[in-house]
């Protein structure tokens, strides 16, 4: 089966910030930056950059993570709770993470 996408970058207005929120999420899940620098941050097919003129800050965009098992979930929202940047229900871009569903029996959304 083909690809369904290349990859997926969203614009920010705060590099530094967001830099800090998606470090600990993806690390928290096990993945690394794989490009650093220049105001442009990847880890694989996801990636910030910085929002600039012509190209404004991304809005409405639902992005869905995979974790190992719903207590990786967990895991992860305690981490990210402990920053205070567990996503907000009402954010601009809503984060969610999914743990298989045949780890538990559940659809394991955080």
């Amino acid at each position: 089966m083909a690809d369904v996408f290349d990859h997926v970058t969203i614009r920010v207005s705060d590099v530094e910030a967001s830099l800090r929120f998606y470090e600990l999420a993806f690390a928290q899940l096990g993945h690394e930056a794989s490009h650093r620098g220049d105001g442009f941050y990847e880890w694989n097919d996801f990636s910030i950059w910085a929002a600039e003129s012509g190209k404004p800050v991304t809005r409405g965009l639902h992005v869905a993570l995979v974790a190992d098992s719903r207590a990786a979930v967990d895991e992860w929202w305690r981490a990210m709770d402990a920053i205070n940047a567990a996503p907000p229900i009402t954010s601009a871009i809503a984060l969610a993470i999914f743990a298989p569903p045949w780890t538990d029996g559940s659809m394991g959304l955080a």
